[in-house]
Parts: C-alpha cells; structure tokens; sequence
C-alpha cells in the first residue's frame, strides 16, 4: 500500500470535502471519493515521489479534485493548462487565444483522472471567445486498450459557442450541459473555509526564521505532519527563497499565513535541506510539492506570482471582493488548488501542475486528523581529531567547542577535549546542519611556544550518509622549542704585559794610572788572531775571550814592573 493511500488514518472529521458530509476512517480509506471512477485502481494511483513536470512522465491517475474554484475561473492572456480535475462553481471562460488543456497536459506531474471521466466540471456556464482559442479536454488520455477516450464536461447551465464547436476538443469525450446542480452534485458541499480552519487550529511543530531574502522553516526531525505560522508580510516583503531543513522522508508540511490585506507571494525559489529543488531537473522537485500545503487563512486576495516553480498545494478561503478575485494566478503551481472565490489565470504560459497533496489518498479528500506517529529525526555526525607537529611537543590535554547551525540558527553546540593523536566519539548533528570547531590556545611553557591552531574540515555540512561515515574535522598544533643552552665560550688571554726594562750597569771607575817619570813602554800587542780550537775552528766563546783579556792584563803588568825595577837599578 502506498504512503498516501496509508494516510487515511487521519481520523473522523465532520467536515464536507469532495461530496458532502463525510466520515473519513481506515474503512474507506481505499475506497474512490463520490463522482471518481468505482473501479479505480490502487495500481494507478501516484507513487509516493513523483518526478518533476515533464512531457514523457509515466502516466498516473487520480479522481480528486486538482483545483477547485468556489467562484468563477477565468483563463486569459498566455496561460497554458490546468493539471486534474477541474471544478468551478461559477461560470468557466477561457480567452487565452490559443489551446487550453484540462486535465491532461503536454508538460506536468502525468497524474491525471481517469481517461474518459470527468475532468471538468462547471456549475454556472462555459465560454470559449476569441478565434483561436480552443477548450482542449483529456488529450491523448487512453484507456487499457489504448484507445482514445478523452475526458467528459459536465455544465450546469449552457456553452457559448454551443457545443459541438470547432473550439471544444473533447478527444472522444463527451459534454453535458443544462445539467443543473446535477454538474457538481459530488462536489457541492465543498468547504474550503472548514478546512482552512482544521489546518490553522495546528499547533507548530516547528519555526520559521529569516529577512526578506531567505525564509528558513526548520522541522522538528520527527512529526509526521510538519506545521508552521508565519505571517503574510515576512513571507512576501523581499519574495525571500524559500528553504526548508529537518522535513522527516514521508512529513507532510503545513504553512499557515497569518495577516489580512491582498497577498502577492513571488518567491525567488525552494530548496530542501541545501539542495535546490525547484528546477525541472531536481530529483526532489515532486517531493516537496506533493508534501507542502499553503493556508492564506486571513487574506482578503492571493496573487501567486514569479517567474518560479511555486511548490505547494494552495487553500485560499478567501471571497472575491468587489475589486478583486480571490485568486489571481500568473506562476506555475505545483500541488492542489481550493479557493472560496474566483480564479483568475493570466501568466505568460503559466500552469498548474497537479501534485497531490500526500495527505489526501488517491481518489478522495478527507480531512487532516490526528497526528501521526513521530519517527526518528533525520541525523548525521561528525568527528574531531587532534594532530600535533614539532619535536619535544610536551603531553597536554588540548580542548576546544563545537556549533552546529542552520542557516544561521543554532542547533547544538559542545566541548572537546583530546590529547595528541586522538579521535572524538561520532559527534550526532542534524542533517543540513553546518558545524563549525575552534580550540584553545595551550598555554606556552620555557621548553616552547605553541602555533595557532589550524582546523581542516571546518565548518563540515552533514549529509544523511555522515550517519555511516562521520565528516572528519582535524585541528593541528606545531610546537616551537625554545633555543637551548650552547657551549661556554674560551675566554680571550689576558695580554702578558710588557717586561720590564733591565737598567744599563752602570760602569765601575776605571781607576787612574800611578804616573810615572819613566817613559810607558809600549806592549807589545798580542797577537790578534785567535788561537785556533782543537778542531781547527776559531774560538768564538765569552770565556775563551775572557782568558786572553786576563793573560794580557797580566802581562801588562808584568812589564810595568820589570820597567820600574830597571829605573831603580839606574839609580
């Protein structure tokens, strides 16, 4: 069994959507909203994910209502298709100038109702004007035997031109008009005002923050229906992207817009968990427009505009005043539309998808009940691990703090504590959420200082496979030793001072000759060549020199006395 055909757990709600009073319960769950095919098959029903609009989607069928207009509906300008069933209880005119399909569409979800059944069902009157304009119903819709069968109108009252015309193309279907209230029997009772209501008296499971450039709605991680209030003016100043973070798989999400006065709602664009998901390419696309519906339960008038893919079923239980219709469209829509009043369709080829909401199970529309069963938040994890570099780092215990947040938003924050080379437990964050890690700087010692720190992986985004493999955030120190101490250094000698000056001897007296009245004789010389060494060599000593002086002298005074005797004896 489907998801959306599961939701018929909602509970009894006395509240009349899709044909009068009716009590919704896990009996009729399966069964086919009144007026829908009775033999619909669950097979056909929509899948749990349906891929974005395309030409070449699988085709998918549902009876319930695709947009429903409590008022008039009028197509003009460039606007292209309406996806689903189409109920007005109005009057239905269509001026665009061209084709305009209901039903089945060129490019859309592929849900569709049954080929050959009702596909457009009007109260009041149809008109086709303008010469090229053409009502085209169930195109190309087939039944098992690939046969064409198209879609069948059904009009309370006439058609202008009469039918058959060149400007209604049926496809084999058929058209009913004059029918009275016979046309929207199943769907008279409608109440879009009791169902605005059931959705506003949710409680919020989860909170919208942001300016007017992004508008953020964050979950809860566990309710299965997703609920948040915001109001019109901080929804529509600025047309802020529009994000959402921490949707469980199979939530439903519910947005109440609070404020009165005429709504212009133009968001730039969705994204889903940081992943953009409004582009005809992105995987999620019919994910978040089947699961998210939009309550304007205080507005006077809602214009969705942009040159976007607005995501989103849209309840505007809005009255046309006499100024303007309820709703004014000129976007492309993705969901389903209820509205009280009127619509107006006058984009530049702009559509409505249908996109059934994953609360309503295939073929009928009960009434939100009781809040399902929590499932688990939708959580990953990071690790923290601490390198160090540097010789003789000493042993410390390093620390720091973590913050996880989204878009701005804090989610959860911690301390660390590691030594070197050490790894945290798995750090358990929510998916989408981006955290960021510091440390504290140690504190440096005499044996070196610490580096700043240097964190790699930081902020890491956790993703739902980070519940496997944790996203690793490294934070590295390099230590610096101080300079040691070198060898002593040699000392300069002292300089040897100078010696001290030896004073010259002073000479002795040479003592003065006796004289003598006798002539001096002169001595004979000595001989001045040196005698020669036993070896033949001159004697060069001092006291070889020595000796000769004292010979002479002695001889000298030898001959002064033998000089004096000699005087005597001549006396």
């Amino acid at each position: 069994m489907s998801l959306r055909r599961s939701f018929a757990v909602l509970g009894t709600l006395g509240v009349a959507l899709g044909s009068g009073l009716i009590a919704v319960s896990p009996a009729v769950a399966a069964t086919s909203a009144p007026g829908a095919t009775a033999g619909l098959s669950a097979a056909l029903c929509p899948p749990e994910l349906l891929p974005p609009p395309a030409n070449d989607n699988q085709v998918w069928h549902d009876d319930q209502i695709g947009v429903f207009a409590g008022g008039d509906f009028i197509a003009e300008s460039a606007s292209a298709e309406s996806e689903g069933l189409l109920v007005v209880l109005g009057d239905a005119t269509f001026r665009n100038g061209k084709g305009f399909n209901v039903g089945t569409v060129g490019v859309g979800s592929g849900v569709s109702p049954t080929p050959g059944e009702v596909m457009l069902a009007v109260g009041g009157d149809i008109r086709v004007e303008g010469a090229n304009t053409v009502l085209d119903v169930g195109a190309n819709a087939t039944n098992a035997d690939d046969e064409l069968v198209g879609g069948s109108v059904q009009v309370g009252g006439n058609t202008t031109p009469a039918y058959p015309a060149p400007a209604y193309r049926l496809n084999e279907g058929t058209l009913t008009e004059g029918m009275g209230a016979d046309a929207l029997s199943a769907w008279a009772e409608t109440d879009v005002a009791a169902m605005s209501q059931a959705f506003s008296g949710r409680d919020d499971t989860g909170e919208v923050t942001g300016d007017q450039w992004n508008l953020t709605f964050t979950g809860d991680g566990a309710s299965l229906r997703q609920v948040f209030t915001v109001s019109a003016d901080k929804l529509t100043v600025g047309n802020p992207a529009i994000h959402f973070l921490q949707i469980p798989e199979r939530a439903s999400v519910v947005v109440n817009v609070t404020g009165s006065g005429d709504v212009v709602w133009a968001p730039t664009y969705f994204t889903d968990n940081g992943d953009r998901v409004d582009g005809l390419d992105a995987p999620r696309f019919g994910q978040v427009a089947g699961r998210t519906l939009w309550n304007f339960a205080d507005a006077d008038s809602v214009h969705i505009d942009g040159s976007s893919q607005v995501l989103g079923s849209l309840v505007v239980p809005a009255k046309d005043s006499t100024d303007a219709p309820a709703m004014r469209i000129t976007a492309s829509t993705n969901g389903v539309i209820y509205t009280a009043g009127s619509i107006i369709m006058d984009g530049q080829g702009n559509e409505q998808h249908f996109y059934p909401w994953i609360e309503y199970p295939c073929g009928s529309t009960p009434e939100p009940g009781p809040e399902p069963e929590p499932q688990p938040e939708v959580e990953g994890a990071f690790t923290i691990t601490k390198t160090v570099q540097g010789e003789n780092a000493p042993q410390v215990a390093f620390s720091g703090a973590y913050s996880c947040s989204i878009d701005d938003a804090q989610v959860s924050t911690g301390v660390w504590e590691l030594a070197a080379g050490e790894t945290t437990d798995p750090i358990v964050a929510p998916v989408g959420a981006s955290c960021a890690v510091s440390e504290d700087l140690p504190t440096d010692t005499e044996a070196g200082t610490w580096g700043a720190p240097v964190v790699s992986g930081s902020p890491a985004i956790i993703t739902k496979a980070s519940a496997q493999e944790p996203v690793r955030i490294s934070v590295l120190n390099t230590f610096v030793p101080a300079p040691g101490p070198g060898p002593d250094p040699t000392p300069t000698p002292e300089p040897t001072p100078d010696p001290e000056p030896t004073p010259d001897p002073e000479p002795a007296p040479t003592p003065e000759p006796t004289p003598t009245s006798e002539p001096t004789v002169e001595p004979t010389p000595a001989p001045t060549t040196p005698a020669e060494t036993p070896e033949g060599e001159l004697a060069t000593t001092g006291g070889t020199i020595a000796i000769t002086t004292v010979a002479l002298g002695a001889l000298l005074l030898v001959a002064g006395l033998l000089l004096r005797l000699r005087h005597r004896a001549q006396q």
